[in-house]
């Protein structure tokens, strides 16, 4: 009885700190209240058992001094249990990380803050396969709230599961939304968020671009190809498909978004008014326009308040950049839903300037979206300067910079609410296979198909790689890290552990 009167203060502490830290840890379950309530049972019950040193001031003194020590480690846990719930409550994530790898993209979050109804993800990964799979599940989870959950299969344990979803590959991700499913084959940020926007999307997306002319070609895989824009459009759930006026005689309903792409060669003007007809009626465009080209498309665009130049960008800041004066670097925006947050440079090979005209109609809003540096002028006699080898700025005839490259273009139609939407990009080779991959090309290409689909959320994703930071020693640094911390410092706690010891011996 002695053995437990003095040890029942101590057992009330352990069993409240296991109470406490099962409460936390296991919420729902009994086992934290159940001990938290034994341990407040034994403190009553240490007070009745030193009921009679409670009369003796010596001893109270004593007692009084362990229960100010065992209020003082109440309060200090209940301190860090509070913390806790706060911490659950009010999650926030700092990622210190380089390349920012544990954080999703802020459109992702965007997408994800907007889901109006619940989706559901199987990732059908072994466990030797999951790697950092499970915590970018739990990133979505956290920022998608109650509407989007995950289940991670183990197909090997669960092959029922796996063959009602027809999984025959570990490491496939299953996306559920509504009545429809779609199927990853990778498990990253951007397969993740662009299966997302495919499930959820209201509408088809049919992205006609305009063929016959010249113009760059979906299936090309060479240089002046759109195989790549192709394959990232389809990843996003938009539909492609070509387009030829002469033989259709007309734009298909289909088409959300019309694409023309660097036609080379000048349009008929039957083509030219079916296209105009398309804009009046308030549909959306994206013209991509090389130096020279087709001189009936400048002027359609003319009572939409465009100016498309006859000239070629020269850019001597770009010189010294990419090797190449006629490769403008464009590393300033004007803040539009395209280009809001948008930070990377975007280069533009032989490009043309295209601005807003003054004064604009009365029913467009045009915003110039990207300019060159000031040093920029528009060149308007490119071949007769390039053949003597001296291209230079002619006052009076080439246009100083800062030059706009693209403009967006928001037209109100007479007698309605609706809004056509139009960009035009003095250039069409940023957007092809040789140059789409450089710097920010790709991403302000899928923003302004985004801007143009009226869906400004649905943007390209930039996918996170990890970047490992590493340190070379030589032998000799080497060694002196392997003597300091393997021998020099646990010998000096030693020694200074040994003398406190000593010492304490003497007294």
């Amino acid at each position: 009885m002695g053995l437990v009167k003095r040890q029942i203060f101590s057992l009330f502490t352990v069993l409240l700190l296991v109470g406490l830290w099962s409460w936390n840890t296991f919420p729902g379950r009994f086992w934290g209240p159940f001990l938290t309530a034994l341990s407040l049972l034994l403190f009553l019950g240490g007070l009745f058992l030193h009921r009679g040193e409670l009369r003796d001031p010596l001893k109270r003194r004593a007692l009084l001094f362990s229960g100010n020590l065992l209020l003082e480690v109440g309060l200090l846990l209940g301190i860090l249990v509070a913390v806790n719930l706060l911490a659950l409550r009010f999650q926030r994530r700092v990622d210190f990380t380089e390349g920012k790898v544990y954080s999703l993209a802020p459109q992702t979050v965007q997408i994800l803050k907007s889901l109006k109804e619940p989706i559901s993800v199987y990732a059908f990964f072994s466990e030797a396969l999951i790697g950092n799979g499970e915590e970018t599940l739990r990133l979505y989870s956290h920022f998608g709230k109650r509407k989007f959950t995950y289940t991670l299969v183990d197909p090997n344990r669960n092959p029922g599961l796996a063959r009602r979803f027809n999984v025959t590959a570990d490491g496939t991700v299953v996306i559920l939304y509504r009545e429809r499913q779609e199927k990853l084959m990778a498990l990253s940020e951007e397969e993740l968020t662009n299966g997302i926007i495919k499930l959820t999307r209201e509408r088809s997306q049919t992205l006609c671009f305009l063929k016959g002319h010249g113009e760059g070609e979906l299936e090309e895989r060479e240089r002046e190809g759109l195989s790549t824009l192709k394959g990232t459009l389809e990843k996003m759930g938009y539909n492609l498909r070509t387009l030829s006026l002469a033989e259709e005689g007309g734009i298909p309903e289909e088409c959300t978004l019309l694409v023309v792409a660097g036609p080379k060669k000048g349009l008929f003007p039957a083509e030219a008014s079916l296209i105009g007809g398309y804009l009046r009626d308030g549909k959306s465009a994206l013209f991509l326009l090389d130096p020279g080209g087709d001189s009936l498309i400048p002027e359609m665009l003319k009572p939409y308040g465009v100016s498309v130049d006859n000239d070629v960008i020269v850019d001597l800041v770009s010189r010294t950049l990419s090797g190449d004066p006629l490769m403008p670097i464009v590393e300033e925006y004007q803040y539009h839903e395209i280009t809001k947050n948008f930070k990377l440079p975007a280069l533009f090979p032989l490009a043309r300037s295209v601005s807003a005209v003054t004064p604009l109609p009365s029913n467009v809003t045009v915003v110039e979206l990207a300019k060159t540096s000031k040093n920029a002028w528009g060149e308007t006699d490119l071949a007769r300067e390039g053949a003597s080898g001296r291209i230079a700025y002619t006052e009076g005839r080439d246009r100083v910079g800062p030059l706009s490259l693209a403009v967006a273009v928001e037209s109100v139609l007479p007698g309605t609410q609706r809004t056509g939407r139009t960009v035009v990009v003095g250039d069409s080779d940023f957007a092809k296979n040789g140059y789409i991959g450089a710097s920010g090309n790709e991403n302000l290409l899928l923003n302004i198909i985004a801007f143009l689909s009226q869906e400004e959320n649905l943007i390209s994703l930039t996918p996170r790689a990890a970047r490992t930071s590493s340190v070379t020693l030589t032998r000799g640094q080497g060694n002196f890290v392997f003597f300091l911390g393997v021998v020099l410092i646990p010998l000096v706690l030693f020694l200074v552990g040994m003398g406190v010891w000593l010492r304490r011996r003497r007294l």
